[in-house]
């Protein structure tokens, strides 16, 4: 039975202490500062190989055009393959959120070659622009820190 004279016992209702918090802090900060970096390291990487895919889409558009005329020389008039406005986006989204240019460069003095640059839109310190010639040498920007093989991986 229950004592009607007892003072009802107190609950204890505890929460964290700031040093609880504080330690909990400095754990997602630290996993934070390592896991950034390795992010933004793939997110450049598939904005390469978007870029990429691209490329080799314009070589075979090229090849075609080249097999039909017999020069790569007014390829970039044709209509399937614009000289300006060669863009790579993630499928599905607006144009405004391409990541590189790409441009076609066919020497007037010789009709059978071409170059194709992909200039990214947002500073790639690492590969800068891209490169791919007619015979498939790959090549990355004079300013670029890694290697082709590591860039056009």
């Amino acid at each position: 039975m229950a004592c009607l004279h007892c003072r009802p016992t107190k609950r204890l209702i505890r929460g964290f202490s700031l040093l609880e918090l504080l330690a909990v802090l400095a754990i997602i900060g630290v996993l934070g500062s390592l896991a950034l970096p390795a992010y933004l390291d793939h997110v450049a990487r598939a904005r390469r190989s978007d870029a990429q895919a691209v490329m080799m889409q314009v070589v075979h558009y090229l090849q075609r055009f080249h097999a039909a005329k017999n020069s790569y020389a007014g390829a970039n008039e044709a209509a399937y393959l614009p000289s300006s406005g060669l863009m790579t986006a993630p499928a599905g989204s607006p144009g405004s959120v391409a990541h590189h240019r790409l441009s076609v460069v066919i020497p007037a003095d010789d009709p059978h070659t071409f170059l194709i640059l992909a200039e990214p839109v947002v500073a790639d310190a690492n590969c800068g622009t891209l490169t791919l010639s007619d015979l498939g040498e790959k090549g990355v920007g004079a300013t670029a820190r890694w290697a082709v093989k590591d860039c056009w991986r």
